[in-house]
C-alpha cells in the first residue's frame, strides 16, 4: 500500500478510480477529486496518477482544462479512468467540467473526455501535453448541468474499440431531478454520437450510471432511481443491453427492488459523515460456455431507524440471461458486527475471479467509527466465496482530515483485477502534512494504491 499523490500542500483527496492495462499490469492509472484545484486557478479540481510498475508512483497532475465555445472550463468532480484494450493500452480519463453555480449567468457544463497514448503518458510530457485529447463529449442546454458521470472503454463488435459515457441530465433548478443519459465515442475521442435518454420516463432522481463492456462486445448500463422520504426510502436498480456494435440499448430490466438502502440524507450510526445513497456497480464475465454472466452489487442497511442507517451491508446478485432474471441479491459479508460501505468489483477474466472490496468498520467493534478496506475473492463459474483480504494493514479514523466543511471521503473508490493481481485506489488519513506550509503537522486525505494478490 503507497501514497499515490505527490500533493505537498495537505489538501483532501477523494472518489477515486483505478484503471490497469490488460495486457501489462504494470501500468496503472488513478483519478480523484483533488483539493489542490480549489486553492489554484491554473489547475482543474481532477487530478491524474500514473504507476508503471504496478506499486509506486511516477508522476501525476491535473487533468487539464476543456475548451466549450469561447470559454475554457476546469474539470470539477467525479473522476473515472479506463485503459483501451491491446497491447497498446491507450489511457483515458472523464470527469465533469462546470463553472461556477448552476443558476448563476453563464453557468456552463460538461462532460469531459480525455485521452492520451501510452508512450504520451509514461514519457516526459507534462501539464496539457500528457493528454493531447481533451474534449467535451456533451454539453449542458441552457438552464441544465451535468452531473454523476461514468465511462467505460473496450471492443464492440463491428464498431470496433469504443468509449461510453453516461451521466444526469438535470435541471439547474433542481438536483433531485434527471435524466440519464448516454453517448458512444470513437476510440480517440474525435467523434460521438449525440446524447440519447437511457432512463425511463417517470424514473424518480436516477442517479450514478455505471456502464461494462464484455467480453462479448455486448455494453450493459445501469443506473438506480429513489422514491420515497427518510426511512421509507426504495431504491429500484435498472439495467439496459446494447448489442455488440449498436448504439441504441434494448429494452429495460429490473436488476432489484430494495428498501433498506441509506435513506436520502441518512447516515450511518457510526460514521458522521455524509455517505452517499447507495451506488450499484456492475462486471461481466464470459462463462465457458460462451454466455454472459452479470453481476452487480450495492450497500443496504441491516437495520434503519429514521435517517440512520445501522449495520450496512453489502449484497451481489448475478443474471445469466442479459439482465431478464437475477438472483436474490445476498451479502457477500460475514454476519458479524460493523457497516461495510462503497462496493467495488471488477472481474479478473484471465483467473476466473470476481475481486469485491469495500469500506469496513468490523474491527473497531466499539464505535462502528475506524475503517478498513476488505476484499472478498469469489468464483464466478458456481459464484461463492474463495477467500477474503484485509488490505489495509492499520485502520483508519475516516473524519480527522480538517480541510472538510464535514467530513467527507466522497461517494465510491475502486478496484481493477487482472491477471490475478488486484489494484484498489481509495483514500486515508495515514500521512500528517502541514496546511499550505502553516501549522503542525496534522493527518490529511491523501490517495493510496494497494495490491493484492489471489
Amino acid at each position: 500500500m503507497q501514497r499515490f499523490t505527490s500533493d505537498t500542500t495537505g489538501a483532501a483527496q477523494t472518489e477515486e478510480s483505478v484503471a490497469t492495462c490488460g495486457t501489462d499490469p504494470r501500468l496503472v492509472l488513478g483519478a480523484s477529486d483533488d483539493g489542490r484545484g480549489q486553492d489554484d486557478p491554473d489547475r482543474g479540481i481532477v487530478s491524474w496518477a500514473l504507476s508503471v510498475d504496478g506499486r509506486a508512483l511516477a508522476k501525476d497532475g491535473p487533468l487539464p482544462a476543456v475548451h466549450i465555445g469561447q470559454r475554457v472550463v476546469r474539470t470539477s468532480a467525479d473522476p473515472v479512468t479506463a485503459i483501451g484494450p491491446g497491447p497498446s493500452c491507450p489511457l483515458y480519463a472523464a470527469a465533469l467540467a462546470f463553472t461556477n453555480e448552476p443558476t448563476s449567468p453563464g453557468f456552463t457544463s460538461a462532460i469531459a473526455g480525455f485521452y492520451s497514448p501510452r508512450t504520451t503518458l509514461t514519457g516526459s510530457c507534462r501539464n496539457q501535453a500528457c493528454w493531447p485529447m481533451a474534449t467535451p463529449v456533451a454539453v449542458a442546454p441552457p438552464g441544465r448541468f451535468y452531473d454523476k458521470d461514468w465511462m467505460a472503454v473496450g471492443n464492440s463488435g463491428t464498431a470496433g474499440t469504443v468509449a461510453w459515457f453516461i451521466w444526469i441530465d438535470r435541471p439547474a433548478t433542481d438536483p433531485t431531478s434527471g435524466v440519464a443519459m448516454i453517448s458512444r465515442c470513437a476510440a480517440d475521442l474525435t467523434l460521438c454520437t449525440p446524447p440519447q435518454r437511457l432512463s425511463d420516463p417517470g424514473d424518480d432522481d436516477p442517479e450514478f450510471g455505471d456502464i461494462t463492456i464484455a467480453p462479448s462486445g455486448r455494453v450493459y448500463f445501469t443506473w438506480r432511481t429513489i422514491t420515497g422520504q427518510a426511512d421509507h426510502t426504495i431504491m429500484t436498480v435498472k439495467l439496459r443491453t446494447a448489442e455488440p456494435g449498436a448504439i441504441t440499448p434494448g429494452p429495460t430490466r429490473i436488476v432489484a427492488v430494495d428498501d433498506h438502502v441509506m435513506p436520502l440524507g441518512g447516515r450511518l450510526n457510526g460514521n458522521d459523515f455524509l455517505v452517499a445513497d447507495a451506488y450499484p456497480k456492475t462486471d461481466v464475465a464470459t462463462l465457458p460456455d460462451g454466455h454472459d454472466r452479470i453481476f452487480a452489487t450495492w450497500d443496504r442497511c441491516g437495520a434503519r431507524v429514521r435517517t440512520v442507517c445501522e449495520d450496512s451491508r453489502i449484497v451481489l446478485t448475478w443474471s445469466d440471461d442479459h439482465g431478464v432474471h437475477w438472483t436474490t441479491p445476498d451479502s457477500v459479508t460475514p454476519p458479524t458486527h460493523g457497516n461495510r460501505y462503497f462496493p467495488t468489483l471488477s472481474v479478473d477474466h484471465t483467473t476466473d475471479r470476481l475481486v469485491i472490496a469495500y469500506y469496513s468498520t468490523e474491527l473497531d467493534p466499539r464505535f462502528d467509527t475506524a475503517q478498513d478496506v476488505f476484499a472478498d475473492i469469489w468464483d464466478i463459474r458456481q459464484p461463492h466465496p474463495v477467500d477474503r483480504v484485509r488490505v489495509t494493514s492499520v485502520s483508519n479514523q475516516p473524519g480527522v482530515d480538517p480541510n472538510l466543511p464535514h467530513p467527507f471521503i466522497g461517494s465510491y473508490f475502486q478496484i481493477n483485477a487482472v491477471n490475478g493481481i488486484a489494484h484498489i485506489l481509495f483514500n486515508a488519513n495515514y500521512v500528517k502534512q502541514q496546511l499550505h506550509g502553516q501549522g503542525a503537522p496534522v493527518p490529511q486525505q491523501d490517495t493510496f494504491l494497494a495490491t493484492i494478490a489471489y
